[in-house]
């Protein structure tokens, strides 16, 4: 198992985050290209065959794909967002469960008991994950940021001339609540005492959307539609309703 030193551990603690290098080899994320590029696919030729757009610029390098077609279709990688959003893919359910990583959050997750044994909780992935662009940051392909959640963070304004991927999970100890309406405990089991590589099983998290959308007949024919609005039992709080 890997084990950080005290320093990275103590400057998670007290600054919030952490910059860990070259936790994956860069063909680690070969995988996961292939299937962004598959979603991207899959939302181009239906605004094709909608008759919305009349090219899905599939010569075009994956770094640059997506300005494209946003230039075409203002909110594309808005609907890409919520298309990845709680329907885990296999090659993003290798890379949530890396065993790299789960060391680090076990690290991270780490109580000192009052006798100096260090005891490593149970990890799980949370139902939330997202795929994201973002502005280039002073990071390496293969480097991994970890932060937790009361650290503030942003986009900024890309300014450069290509897509900057980012892909963020989110992980727990098991039995923590998920902070989500309806999930309770609910998370995705990786890692406990008696197994350290637990498969994630597809046929559940990765066959329905848990987070974005609804059950209903209307948010099923909706989410198929080229319609990009973000939905989610938690957006009525945000709803003005009349006195």
């Amino acid at each position: 198992m890997l084990k950080l030193d005290e320093a990275q551990i103590q400057q998670f603690l007290e600054e919030g985050f952490l910059i860990v290098p070259k936790v994956f080899e860069c063909d680690a994320f070969n995988g996961v290209v292939n299937e962004i590029n598959q979603m991207i696919d899959e939302i181009a030729f239906n605004l094709v065959e909608k008759g919305i757009i009349k090219d899905v610029f599939s010569s075009s390098p994956f770094l640059t794909r997506l300005i494209q077609l946003e230039s075409v279709y203002p909110g594309f990688s808005v609907q890409l967002h919520t298309m990845a959003a709680g329907k885990l893919r296999p090659e993003l359910a290798k890379l949530m469960g890396n065993e790299l990583v789960l060391d680090i959050v076990q690290n991270l997750f780490q109580k000192v008991q009052k006798d100096g044994n260090v005891v490593y909780p149970d990890i799980g992935g949370h139902p939330e994950w997202n795929i994201r662009c973002k502005v280039p940051k002073n990071i390496h392909k293969g480097d991994a940021v970890f932060f937790t959640n009361l650290t503030p963070h942003r986009s900024l304004p890309n300014r450069s001339h290509s897509i900057r991927w980012t892909i963020d999970f989110r992980y727990m100890k098991i039995g923590d609540p998920s902070g989500f309406s309806g999930l309770g405990d609910k998370c995705i089991p990786l890692r406990t005492k008696e197994n350290r590589q637990i498969p994630i099983d597809l046929s559940v998290w990765g066959s329905e959307p848990i987070l974005m959308g609804g059950s209903s007949d209307k948010d099923k024919e909706k989410a198929s539609e080229s319609d990009h609005a973000i939905e989610g039992p938690w957006l009525e709080r945000w709803i003005q309703k009349p006195s």
